[in-house]
């Protein structure tokens, strides 16, 4: 992350420089039964690549680290 602001922003929510989701969006996920079914049919995808809108391409263990990064949401 270039810009400082950013830097310190992504570290706040705790999606610096690692595959995760944001404290954020954890907390203003409402219903957690259908974050909970969307992830599980995802994962159900064929995919070995994920691109983001930010951050590294993941070229390897996508799947796995996926389903760890949302990890919250399979509980």
């Amino acid at each position: 992350v270039k810009n400082w602001i950013s830097r310190v922003v992504f570290r706040m929510v705790g999606a610096y420089q690692k595959l995760s989701q944001s404290r954020l969006i954890r907390s203003v996920t409402k219903d957690r039964n259908a974050a909970k079914a969307s992830v599980q049919k995802m994962l159900e995808w064929d995919f070995q690549r994920l691109v983001m809108a930010h951050g590294r391409i993941v070229e390897e263990d996508a799947k796995a680290r996926t389903a760890k990064a949302l990890h919250w949401m399979l509980k």
